[in-house]
């Protein structure tokens, strides 16, 4: 599971949600969700109950650098799952048959360039992931994922048209 280490720890380097995060939670996050992953090359078929396992691990022993002493919130949790997830899928981690498995049920990595153009629309209260609970993260995940059916694209490329549209050209620099 080497090639899982080393992919989570790197998407964890890429991703922008590590900035909500206090300093040295990298570690801590890696601590958590390698037991998860390691489970889900074992049981794919377990993709909800992990993914929702790691999202509420993540959200009661994990701190937000603004606030140390406040745990994330749903949504800040999730976007880092959810963008390990894509991440290790596409494909920096996971053995190709998983990969295989996991592509078709992943969830889009809600961010703030999406949450802003959408939230109006869905009617959500939420003006940050800080602020986005559960319930209307998932009304979010439920519209993106009906319309990347509608556009005939697997969500994580509905996810990457999404972050183009709205964010511009993705750059792959660390955020460690």
């Amino acid at each position: 599971m080497r090639d899982l280490f080393h992919g989570l720890e790197e998407g964890l380097t890429l991703s922008a949600a590590m900035r909500v995060c206090v300093p040295g939670s990298k570690a801590r996050i890696i601590e958590i969700l390698v037991p998860i992953m390691e489970r889900l090359c074992k049981e794919p078929e377990q993709f909800g109950v992990l993914r929702s396992e790691a999202i509420e691990m993540l959200r009661v022993q994990v701190f937000q650098s603004k606030h140390p002493t406040q745990n994330l919130s749903y949504g800040q949790a999730a976007k880092i799952v959810d963008y390990v997830l894509k991440y290790l899928v596409h494909p920096h981690g996971f053995p190709e048959v998983i990969r295989k498995r996991l592509d078709p049920v992943l969830h889009p990595v809600i961010d703030s360039p999406i949450l802003n153009n959408y939230r109006v629309g869905l009617g959500l209260r939420a003006e940050s992931l800080a602020q986005l609970g559960q319930e209307e993260h998932k009304r979010m995940e439920e519209k993106l994922i009906a319309e990347a059916g509608e556009e005939g694209l697997t969500v994580a490329e509905y996810d990457d048209e999404l972050w183009e549209r709205f964010s511009g050209p993705r750059k792959e620099t660390p955020n460690d």
